[in-house]
């Protein structure tokens, strides 16, 4: 008989891979934790928060003045045998005029920009909520780690139920064709009994090896995302039980505007592009700048070494403004360009609350059709376990048929399956509103 064989291939497939909380089971915190640590796409957006110190020195920097400095040595040499009078008559020289030059400089330049319009300022703050918009970032990504997480762990808690109640299913078709084999001995059953009863394991068979194909798909998702070897097999805590969600939309909605990364981007999105949009009005305005310009030179001949300290000094203090009266309308477009950003920001609010409002309507109403069917489906898998217990005993003593016995068996394995389905459709529908509002699993376990 196939039943010892496959059985066995069944949980050997299971059985194969490194262990992981083994112990008492990960709860979802601790595969949350691990995530943060190992996620590729996690670590890859923090990264990004490594250029906020850079970003900070920037805006620091657009008040100070800009140094540059400069050394430079060169040599000459001079052969002249002609010349040129003063009354432009062209002579050649008695004797030629032939020697070397050496030149020693160095100069320093400081320029400071006094005044742009305000633009110096704006850029400051634009640099801060650049910052500001790295973190959110990261957060958002871990925002989006956690819900993954969540969906992939309540996945394999519902592969596991299939998978235990298929392993359930053939325990019962194990036994349902025990007894067809004593029936037929006894004379109470036929052949047709029989033929059915082997139909019946065979299919649980079946039914098994797709409940431990999902249930390895299901582990290997939830290492991937976890960045774990996907052969690791985790152990897992029980989820707590179905609750009554009893939050509102508004308050829901208002939460994630205060904390949620997603509307809190929105928010800094619209400040930087209201800096822009004043930033574009600054440059009708003047610029003022100041300028500093020291410089040392010296000339030698070739009997003298290139110095350091040029002995001859040039200093030139300036004082500048510009004003760009008219720039064929550059700057009515960029203020114009800024402008359409701004309202586009605004206008990216209102649809997003308005999106998360409809998601959020919409799951909230579907977990509490979860939750009222839940007790339902755990009655109805109650009555179908005692109408299964009953039909059995029924025919083991020979006053049922096996097509009532199997009628009975599927009802239990629909009821037990519904019971399943409403579990983990549950609990991804809350990391799904998880993920748009920020309400986790963990607050309510």
């Amino acid at each position: 008989m196939v039943f010892p064989v496959v059985l066995s291939l069944i949980l050997l497939c299971l059985g194969t891979g490194s262990a992981f909380g083994a112990d008492s089971g990960l709860r979802l915190e601790d595969c949350i934790a691990i995530g943060r640590q190992n996620n590729l796409t996690l670590k890859r957006t923090a990264l990004d928060a490594q250029l906020n110190r850079a970003e900070s020195l920037r805006a620091l920097g657009i008040y100070l003045p800009s140094v540059t400095v400069g050394y430079g040595v060169n040599q000459s040499m001079y052969y002249t045998q002609t010349a040129v009078w003063p009354d432009g008559s062209f002579v050649i020289l008695p004797q030629a005029q032939e020697g070397e030059r050496r030149n020693s400089s160095y100069d320093i330049r400081i320029d400071e920009v006094l005044f742009a319009g305000g633009r110096n300022r704006l850029a400051q703050k634009s640099a801060l909520l650049t910052n500001e918009l790295r973190n959110l970032n990261s957060q958002l990504a871990e925002t989006n780690l956690t819900a993954t997480v969540t969906e992939a762990y309540c996945r394999v808690k519902g592969s596991e139920k299939a998978w235990s109640l298929s392993l359930n299913v053939i325990e019962q078709r194990r036994l349902q064709l025990l007894s067809a084999d004593i029936r037929l001995k006894a004379g109470s059953a036929t052949r047709l009994d029989q033929l059915q009863a082997e139909i019946d394991l065979g299919n649980a068979l079946n039914d098994s090896i797709s409940a431990t194909a999902n249930l390895r798909m299901a582990r290997q998702n939830i290492s991937a995302v976890l960045g774990l070897p996907l052969d690791t097999v985790l152990t897992l805590a029980p989820l707590a039980p179905l609750f009554e969600p009893k939050w509102s939309v508004d308050s829901l909605l208002n939460r994630a505007r205060q904390t949620h990364p997603q509307f809190v981007s929105l928010a800094v999105n619209q400040q930087l592009e209201q800096n822009s949009y004043r930033a574009a009005i600054g440059e009708y305005m003047p610029t003022v700048s100041a300028t500093l310009i020291h410089s040392r030179t010296e000339e030698s001949g070739t009997d003298k070494a290139f110095t350091l300290s040029p002995r001859n000094r040039f200093t030139r203090i300036g004082l500048q403004a510009s004003w760009t009266l008219f720039d064929r309308f550059t700057r009515n477009y960029s203020m114009q360009s800024a402008e359409v950003r701004r309202r586009q920001t605004e206008v990216d609010v209102v649809m997003a609350e308005r999106n998360v409002r409809q998601a959020v309507n919409e799951r909230l109403a579907r977990l509490s059709t979860l939750y009222n069917q839940y007790a339902t489906a755990v009655k109805n898998g109650d009555l179908a376990r005692q109408s299964l217990e009953l039909e059995q005993e029924r025919y083991r003593v020979g006053s049922s048929t096996v097509i009532a016995l199997g009628v009975a068996q599927v009802g239990y394995v629909q009821a037990q399956q519904e019971i399943i389905g409403i579990e983990t459709e549950f609990y991804i529908t809350l990391s799904r509103l998880y993920a748009e509002t920020g309400i986790s699993i963990g607050e309510v376990q």
